[in-house]
């Protein structure tokens, strides 16, 4: 058993793996709870938003992030009952959104391609 994990396709293949049930688990995640990830960068923000089964990505500056969560927190802490892409749309964000299913089943069949694909017998 200790020799199945030679060489770095099954390690590459496991590390794929755990990327996508990373992935999954937000999937399955983002149609009850919506996650925000704030990234802040000198006078810009990024934010990573798994919302409704979508991943986005947005940029905001500082005044528009200030008001953001002015209007999202309400005096509470967190983001509860909050319509992240709604307020970025009011402020003229175009959000680039793809589904999650577009990332996690090429990191699913890519990581069976490397931990199951035989390797080559050399001469």
């Amino acid at each position: 058993m200790h020799t199945f994990f030679h060489g770095w396709r099954r390690k590459a293949g496991l590390v794929t793996l755990v990327m996508a049930l990373a992935l999954t688990g937000m999937w399955i995640r983002s149609h009850d709870v919506w996650i925000a990830i704030w990234f802040p960068c000198g006078s810009w923000h990024y934010c990573l938003i798994s919302a409704d089964g979508n991943l986005s990505w947005c940029s905001l500056n500082k005044t528009d992030f200030e008001q953001l969560l002015d209007d999202c927190m309400g005096g509470r802490y967190g983001f509860h009952g909050c319509g992240i892409c709604t307020s970025l749309y009011r402020f003229g964000h175009e959000i680039p959104t793809i589904p999650h299913w577009f990332l996690v089943i090429p990191l699913t069949l890519l990581s069976a391609y490397l931990i199951l694909w035989k390797p080559l017998k050399r001469a």
